[in-house]
């Protein structure tokens, strides 16, 4: 499902004139659980000149963020995540914003769902106060 949604951004990116840039990423916006819908953003970083930013398009904010890379199924993830979230807690940061996924290599790269490369990155700050244990 979400290949449609980002051949479909990619042709819109085209159609505006806009270079595609990277890889596909997903950010979100609700927290993942286990059977429940949930809310996210599909993106596809473009090179972009314009002066001013159309419908659809966005600037995101630089920042520390908190990253790892996931080689393997996406049903998998969820280790990859959850060492991360620890990570992040254990060296004094909190997290920020949202998690985004980053299709280093999927379904359009390989047939093996053992070769998908995806890397995992969560906006973060230093907390204010050290770590409790």
């Amino acid at each position: 499902m979400l290949d449609i949604v980002f051949a479909g951004l990619v042709i819109g990116a085209e159609h505006a004139g806009f270079q595609t840039s990277g890889p596909p990423e997903v950010c979100y916006l609700t927290e993942p659980r286990h059977g429940a819908a949930v809310d996210i953003e599909a993106r596809i970083p473009v090179i972009s000149d314009a002066p001013r930013l159309t419908s659809g398009l966005a600037r995101r904010p630089g920042g520390k963020v908190a990253h790892v890379c996931h080689e393997g199924p996406y049903e998998d993830i969820a280790d990859a995540c959850n060492a991360l979230y620890v990570w992040v807690h254990r060296a004094g940061y909190e997290v920020v914003g949202s998690p985004a996924e980053v299709y280093l290599a999927g379904p359009a790269d390989t047939s093996r769902p053992e070769d998908y490369l995806t890397e995992v990155v969560v906006p973060v700050r230093r907390c204010r106060l050290p770590p409790a244990g």
